[in-house]
């Protein structure tokens, strides 16, 4: 059984259901924990309005709220895929591993605020978002941007960086 207990939050029969289609949808087991804890924070905030739910019960509600996490969850992961696969699509995982030890390495050498430019890239933000969040002008961002690249490329890690 999944570690966390959710008692007081939702009802046992809810993390039952919440469990039964994690297991449906094939999630591995290492991941229960953290899908479960997404799944029960969802549910927590849900608020069941039978006005709206054209007859449905709670139970047929919450369920929908599972499945429609679970396969937004789903297509997010399938795009991480399509997106590792468009960078290095001829390396398999392992060849991989001493280059993300690598990239690893070469953030942690970053500045924090260099870090945070690197979070933002890799969630896909523009500069311009990036310049809302930091709270900076889109040209400090372009010159961070350009001292990472700076970085990747002396440390050989080129093929990380994108134009």
């Amino acid at each position: 059984m999944v570690a966390n207990d959710y008692t007081g939050v939702v009802e046992p029969r809810v993390v039952h259901l919440a469990l039964d289609r994690i297991r449906q949808f094939g999630i591995p087991r290492h991941e229960w924990d953290d899908v479960l804890q997404e799944v029960v924070i969802r549910i927590a905030v849900f608020r069941f309005d039978p006005a709206k739910a054209n007859g449905a019960s709670r139970s047929t509600a919450v369920c929908g709220l599972i499945t429609k996490y679970l396969l937004s969850a789903k297509r997010a992961e399938e795009r991480y895929c399509r997106r590792l696969e468009r960078v290095r699509p001829d390396e398999t995982y392992e060849d991989l591993t001493p280059l993300r030890l690598g990239v690893r390495s070469a953030v942690a050498r970053l500045s924090p605020r260099e870090q945070a430019v690197c979070l933002e890239l890799m969630r896909g933000a523009s500069i311009s978002h990036i310049a809302e969040t930091l709270c900076c002008d889109r040209s400090t961002v372009r010159r961070l941007i350009a001292g990472i690249r700076r970085q990747f490329h002396a440390q050989d890690l080129q093929g990380w960086v994108r134009r």
